[in-house]
């Protein structure tokens, strides 16, 4: 699953940075989180599961 995950993450986010290489944690966090669901993985991590809900869909 975790190799799953980063494959997804390098896929999905750092291709996108384009020179700004800059992540918020909690940007990571939200999109680990969204990864989580669309997995249909209901058992999250502390740290996902205690992240505030997302106001806008920007990283």
């Amino acid at each position: 699953m975790l190799q799953a995950l980063s494959v997804d993450f390098a896929s999905d986010v750092l291709v996108q940075c384009c020179g700004r290489w800059r992540l918020s944690r909690a940007g990571v966090l939200r999109w680990c989180r969204g990864w989580f669901a669309q997995q249909g993985i209901d058992a999250l991590p502390a740290a996902l599961a205690e992240l505030p809900e997302l106001a806008s869909s920007r990283l």
